[in-house]
């Protein structure tokens, strides 16, 4: 159970903000390394771990479309792109640009599979967990 109820994060029908919030992120770091203005390796591990151990895109047994080990394959792909990149930075930006990019889109399906189970189920409680207490991206 937790302590965090789904009314904190969005409304019933939207995705959980907070999970918007944390993809939108992902985006701009993939935009600023397109455009070479990296952000930097910590802040892009950092998100990139959140988005694995985000509640909301856990995998779930019985989920029909449950595509949670794409959604670390993606995001394992996509780090180690970042990785390439900063050990060789004359190598191929967009390479590593379009792997954090099919992370992001992974991440949505994820996402949008979990949802359609919590709307099916009527428990949008259960995109939320115990890691949603310390999440960054969930504002007040």
């Amino acid at each position: 159970m937790t302590s965090i109820d789904g009314s904190q994060h969005a409304a019933t029908s939207a995705a959980p903000v907070c999970v918007a919030r944390l993809l939108l992120t992902l985006e701009a770091m993939s935009a600023a390394l397109a455009e070479d203005r990296p952000n930097g390796p910590y802040a892009l591990e950092a998100v990139l771990d959140d988005v694995v151990h985000c509640p909301a895109m856990e995998a779930r047994p019985g989920l029909v479309n449950d595509s949670y080990p794409a959604v670390v394959e993606a995001v394992t792909q996509a780090r180690n792109a970042a990785k390439v990149l900063r050990a060789c930075p004359g190598s191929d930006r967009q390479w590593a640009v379009e792997k954090l990019r099919g992370a992001v889109e992974q991440a949505r399906r994820q996402l949008a599979a979990r949802e359609g189970d919590a709307d099916a189920s009527n428990n949008r409680e259960g995109l939320f967990g115990h890691r949603c207490e310390a999440c960054v991206f969930r504002g007040e």
